[in-house]
């Protein structure tokens, strides 16, 4: 296999297992965002490909936005993780809570976990009903 080398000395699977790692480690969490509701980020691997899973919702609401990883490291090469972290914690918006993630979440994050995974084919939106679907009624406490 023929290893692409980018600015910086660093190759294009170096950079790869950069943004997972941060990808990952945010993974772990689950954010409250100030007007409530909950914001998870989770890597999910489709067909190969890697993907950034944004997910916002508040019972009622849901929001879903997935990006690929390769796409983004192909565009902002060395600077992917820099990139995808401000667009996930923009500076100049109030930042979100860590809260802790509940078994209820645990599971259902499983749920949605396979749904994209055997469902997603490269359209946000052939996936969000069942998204929906699956976090209907899960929402903050206020």
């Amino acid at each position: 296999m023929e290893t692409t080398v980018i600015k910086n000395q660093k190759t294009v699977q170096e950079i790869e297992q950069e943004v997972l790692a941060y990808l990952n480690k945010t993974a772990k969490h689950l954010f409250l965002t100030e007007d409530k509701y909950f914001f998870k980020v989770m890597p999910i691997k489709v067909n190969d490909n890697w993907y950034n899973v944004i997910i916002k919702f508040n019972g009622d609401k849901c929001f879903i936005q997935i990006n690929s990883v390769k796409r983004g490291i192909d565009y902002y090469n060395t600077n992917a993780k820099n990139v995808i972290k401000n667009e996930l914690f923009p500076q100049h918006l109030a930042p979100k809570s860590t809260i802790k993630n509940f078994k209820l979440m645990k599971e259902k994050m499983v749920e949605v976990i396979k749904l994209i995974q055997t469902k997603y084919t490269g359209d946000d939106m052939t996936i969000k009903n069942g998204i929906s679907e699956i976090l209907k009624g899960v929402s903050p406490k206020v």
